[in-house]
């Protein structure tokens, strides 16, 4: 029997985005089991082993070849630069959509307001929300409304032929509102490596001790990731623990507000700050640590890769009890409220895997030893290609769609964005402080005529 020939859209290295390392992961043991073109933005995808197994095509040849794929996978995130290329083919070639955030609000935004289609969005609205929908539109229009607190995902679902999300609770999410809709949950895979003990010379290289307790954020910068609960604890750790480091591996800038707060808290020699790192030297970093914080809310359905590849480092974590993260084993990690006792929560569950190197030990290796069990990378391939196979035996018809609609005159258009542009100012403001506001919406703006 031949193999399947799939098209898979997903960004792919240098694109700095998680679902970037995911698929760059994924995509050698689903070359196993198909014949694959892998469909890319503008760019030049860095990673010579993908380049050199797979061919990589721009979606203008996507297009020309369209009828030759036994199935199309978009790898879809909540973020127009990264996503943003794919939404033409899904409206032309409806096929399997991969949510990693099913709330997609600044994927969807940027596609309507941040271009001025405010009816695009308010029709994208219009089945969760019925006759409030131009209520809600207006409030997200007006930065009234936290995009993390709502799902925008139903224009890319009524665009699909099936969906595939990594969780138990984006996957209720979306039967509740999509019961109709063919879906299949296929956890979030971990390409399981050896483990190999930390390296001290990545410590002195951060300027870490052999000595320091490091906790370590690894994930975005982004406000819901609540790095200002873990400063806010750091200074009583250090009380109980001086040796006790935070090391912050993410790229991108810290907004201005966290860093007055460091500076207030006088921190400054007790947080690090790697920047963005290369693949091989982030999952160094997690084994450099003692225990990973990866703290989240409000959650919009996704799965925490960092967590899973901190677990599969063998490193304990703290988490919010929250979203997907109450499906961990609570062996496997400590589970911190998200009410208005999560800071001393917080810093309960620090000061305990902090002072206790045999409970992080046996945290670590159950952690490790869920992955192992439960989350292996081609136990994920084998599923995908299995979903693939039942979609295009059984192609049920996908929702015409002309998302986004391009309605209304340019004068109209060029309102609203301009409406939404200054809103968003002040709600970026009010998250990470003034000097991150132009960084941050010039990569927005820039993502929106990109297409």
């Amino acid at each position: 029997m031949s193999k399947p020939h799939l098209a898979f859209f997903t960004p792919l290295n240098p694109m700095r985005t998680g679902i970037s390392d995911y698929s760059e992961e994924l995509l050698p043991y689903l070359g196993e089991l198909a014949s694959i073109d892998v469909v890319v933005g503008p760019y030049e995808p860095s990673n010579p082993s993908i380049r050199r197994r797979f061919e990589i095509i721009q979606p203008e040849e996507f297009q020309r070849r369209r009828t030759k794929y036994d199935s199309v996978i978009y790898q879809v995130g909540n973020s127009l630069p990264y996503h943003g290329y794919m939404v033409p083919c899904m409206a032309s070639v409806p096929g399997i959509v991969v949510l990693h955030d099913y709330s997609l609000s600044y994927l969807v935004l940027g596609l309507t307001l941040l271009r001025g289609d405010f009816g695009a969005l308010r029709s994208a609205l219009d089945r969760q929300f019925g006759k409030r929908a131009s209520i809600v539109a207006r409030r997200l229009l007006l930065s009234l409304e936290d995009p993390y607190e709502l799902s925008l995902a139903a224009p890319m679902v009524q665009m699909s032929r099936g969906i595939v999300v990594h969780n138990a609770f984006a996957w209720n999410w979306l039967r509740r509102e999509f019961p109709e809709a063919r879906s299949r949950l296929i956890p979030h895979g971990i390409a399981i490596q050896e483990l190999a003990p930390p390296e001290p010379a990545v410590r002195r290289r951060y300027g870490l001790r052999p000595e320091d307790l490091v906790l370590a954020s690894v994930s975005t910068l982004a406000y819901n990731k609540r790095l200002e609960t873990v400063l806010n604890c750091l200074p009583a750790l250090r009380r109980r623990f001086p040796n006790v480091k935070l090391l912050i591996v993410s790229g991108g800038r810290m907004g201005s507000a966290l860093q007055r707060k460091i500076e207030s808290l006088r921190l400054e020699g007790a947080v690090i700050q790697t920047g963005w790192v290369p693949w091989d030297e982030y999952r160094v970093l997690i084994r450099a640590s003692d225990v990973v914080v990866n703290l989240r809310y409000p959650t919009a359905g996704e799965t925490s890769g960092s967590a899973l590849r901190s677990m599969e480092a063998g490193r304990p974590l703290i988490v919010s009890d929250h979203g997907s993260f109450r499906e961990f084993p609570d062996d496997v990690c400590l589970k911190v409220p998200v009410d208005e006792g999560e800071g001393k929560a917080f810093q309960r569950a620090a000061e305990t895997l902090l002072g206790d190197a045999e409970l992080r030990a046996h945290m670590g290796a159950a952690a490790r030893q869920f992955v192992c069990r439960n989350l292996r990378m081609e136990d994920a391939a084998a599923r995908y290609i299995e979903f693939a196979n039942e979609v295009s035996a059984e192609p049920g018809p996908a929702l015409a769609s002309q998302f986004p609609s391009a309605r209304g005159s340019a004068v109209r258009r060029a309102f609203f964005s301009s409406v939404y542009k200054a809103c968003r100012l002040r709600y970026v403001c009010r998250h990470y402080g003034i000097a991150d506001i132009f960084q941050r919406l010039t990569r927005e703006r820039h993502a929106a005529g990109a297409r």
